[in-house]
């Protein structure tokens, strides 16, 4: 991405993801979460407080030896395929949706498959080579033949994929200081609304302008937009003054 700083931060708001999965539908459990602990800030930690998520949180264990650095992640892997297993022996068959970027589930996945569930796999393009070998389709949907090595071939037509990439800019954004030459800055400041403005806030002017969000905390008080041009800027200004009034706007 053009313009970045040295400082540009990814960040991705899982609370915002699962409202993407979820959609419209009704849950038939409570969803279950297993990784490792979020940012505080992220949303997902309101939403688990008001909807009753069965969440599963794990410290990552750092182990250093002969000066390598190594995050293990065993222990959630495990947690994720076993939750699974729960589900798809003791529920009634319906849709199982599962959010992963390596292929640590694929007999669970093909145990669920057997048992008549329909399966979603949600997950970046980026991340498909990691499932080549048992996707039919691996940019959009694996509607035939799922298998590993020594496993005869069936045809599974209850699994689709669906790619986050299309639905990046509703949960993730970027933080820090942008290149002034290639981008259009607004400066938000003044109130205390600015002040308790939290990343939720921030991404509700994106998400409703059909925008990335990256943004930078100039200082207390004082929030920096950026945009890739003029016309996202002012589309932005003009959100801005008709749902915050209070606050101060100004380009830079």
């Amino acid at each position: 991405m053009e313009g970045l700083s040295e400082n540009f931060q990814l960040f991705i708001d899982y609370g915002r993801l699962l409202r993407v999965i979820q959609k419209t539908r009704n849950l038939g459990r409570p969803p279950i979460i297993i990784g490792f602990r979020p940012p505080p800030l992220d949303s997902l930690w309101n939403r688990i407080r008001r909807d009753g998520y069965d969440i599963h949180i794990y410290d990552k264990i750092i182990i250093t030896t002969n000066n390598e650095t190594v995050t293990k992640e065993k222990m959630v892997d495990n947690a994720i395929g076993f939750h699974i297993d729960e589900v798809i022996f003791t529920k009634t068959p319906a849709t199982i949706a599962l959010v992963s970027g390596d292929c640590d589930y694929f007999r669970n996945i093909q145990g669920a498959l057997e048992r008549k569930w329909k399966v979603e796999l949600w997950a970046w393009h980026s991340g498909i080579t990691n499932y080549h070998y048992f996707y039919s389709d691996p940019l959009f949907y694996a509607k035939n033949n799922m298998y590993s090595p020594g496993v005869v071939k069936k045809p599974f037509l209850q699994t689709t994929f669906i790619p986050l990439d299309n639905y990046y800019k509703i949960f993730s954004w970027g933080y820090g200081v942008a290149n002034t030459e290639e981008m259009k800055i607004l400066q938000l400041s003044d109130g205390d609304e600015i002040r308790i403005w939290e990343n939720d806030d921030v991404m509700n002017c994106y998400v409703a302008l059909d925008l990335f969000g990256w943004w930078h905390r100039y200082k207390r008080g004082i929030l920096l937009l950026y945009f890739r041009s003029n016309e996202e800027l002012q589309k932005a200004q003009l959100w801005v003054h008709e749902k915050h009034p209070n606050i101060r706007v100004k380009k830079l």
